[in-house]
């Protein structure tokens, strides 16, 4: 019946997968927006089907990026901080996580492209590693924050542009691909104090499935959390 019924309205109506790969999410994250109502869909027979004319999750290009202090700004908002942010930024804070509850994943990879934010990528040995996370200069983030179900040898991190310096130098560490690398250190000044956005933009810029499929995760429970 489901076939027939696609058939009949291929023009009209998408399967889960479809709409997945057009959104550039998981099917498995389809289906969560599906059954919490995020996402209007129909059943036919034990398939659901979403309409071709439902907007898909795409993000805005604003005219300029996000500065690290306001994407902290915007990460603090969705935390429920809101101290010190007089009402224009306020407002701006606001219609930003309006589009992320509405765009999902997408718009956050676009928020997170600061461009006063420097990333370098390092490989390093088994002990310097254990050393760096637990090196109080280090703000953990992305796979490696405790928040994170995403376990490995691994440190992804904020420090200050000194502190990098320091860092690199001390312990010999090896510039890497992204491929080869599992020391990430992320220069801000001053290093953010590390929210629920920050992680999950930083398990986005992994690029694993895992780590993909735990933003997703995490992006449901924020979310969750501000609609009660």
């Amino acid at each position: 019946m489901a076939e027939w019924f696609r058939q009949r309205y291929h023009s009209a109506m998408l399967s889960i997968q479809e709409y997945a790969e057009r959104a550039g999410i998981s099917s498995q994250a389809v289906r969560k927006r599906i059954l919490t109502g995020r996402l209007p869909a129909r059943k036919v027979g034990r398939e659901w089907v979403i309409a071709d004319d439902v907007d898909t999750p795409r993000p805005q290009r604003p005219g300029r990026k996000l500065s690290t202090a306001t994407f902290d700004e915007l990460a603090a908002y969705l935390d429920g901080d809101t101290a010190g942010l007089h009402p224009d930024r306020l407002r701006r804070a606001r219609e930003r996580a309006s589009l992320i509850t509405r765009l999902g994943l997408p718009q956050i990879a676009e928020y997170a492209r600061r461009p006063d934010l420097h990333v370098r990528r390092f490989r390093a040995g088994d002990a310097d590693v254990a050393e760096l996370r637990i090196d109080p200069r280090l703000a953990l983030t992305g796979i490696s924050h405790p928040d994170a179900e995403v376990y490995g040898a691994s440190v992804d991190a904020y420090v200050s542009s000194a502190t990098l310096d320091d860092i690199e130098l001390f312990h010999m560490l090896d510039p890497a691909s992204r491929r080869e690398a599992n020391v990430v250190l992320r220069a801000q000044d001053p290093p953010p104090r590390t929210r629920r956005l920050h992680i999950i933009a930083d398990l986005l810029d992994d690029h694993r499935a895992r780590s993909t499929a735990e933003a997703e995760r995490l992006l449901d429970q924020l979310i969750e959390e501000r609609g009660r």
